[in-house]
């Protein structure tokens, strides 16, 4: 996987439909575009976006050239990124789920003195899908804040921002 970053202006943006979150589905916005006389169809974004023409951003595609891929994207005109799903959240749904296992009394009564360690099928079968959930969790994790890093040093170089902060700093400022 070799993401890549592409400078986008949208000559027109027709069909943008939001989709509420639901229990299995998170919210995002769809849409078709048109850049450079080139369309696209059926593209989504995780969130709420407000997606209009004449739009420039510079998005972050999975597959080069590919925008079913699109990850998120950098906003011009606000200097927002749009589309990451925060790692702060898959961090604690990982955190959820090992806590079901820590929390979970057929493992922690042994430790007390109350019981003891019996084999049991259906514990160690929901004790290996919470760790499972927790790991596929901060996987989730890593690969937002993967996205999340190239787009903000994608922003902070087309802002200058980055240049200012690698000046020294003096005792007058």
């Amino acid at each position: 996987m070799n993401p890549q970053l592409i400078k986008v202006t949208f000559d027109d943006v027709s069909q943008v439909v939001y989709r509420p979150a639901s229990r299995y589905v998170p919210e995002t916005t769809s849409f078709n575009f048109t850049a450079n006389g080139k369309h696209e169809y059926a593209v989504t974004i995780w969130g709420k976006v407000n997606i209009h023409k004449g739009m420039t951003v510079t998005a972050l595609l999975r597959e080069p050239g590919n925008w079913q891929t699109l990850m998120g994207w950098v906003d011009h005109d606000k200097g927002a990124i749009a589309g990451i799903r925060s790692p702060l959240l898959s961090v604690w749904y990982a955190a959820l789920c090992i806590l079901t296992i820590a929390l979970n009394p057929i493992y922690l009564m042994p430790l007390f003195g109350v019981g003891k360690w019996d084999f049991d099928v259906g514990a160690s079968v929901l004790f290996f899908a919470a760790l499972l959930l927790a790991i596929f969790n901060l996987s989730r994790a890593w690969k937002a804040w993967k996205a999340l890093s190239m787009l903000r040093e994608f922003k902070y170089l087309d802002s200058g921002v980055a240049m200012e902060m690698d000046l020294p700093r003096t005792q007058g400022n």
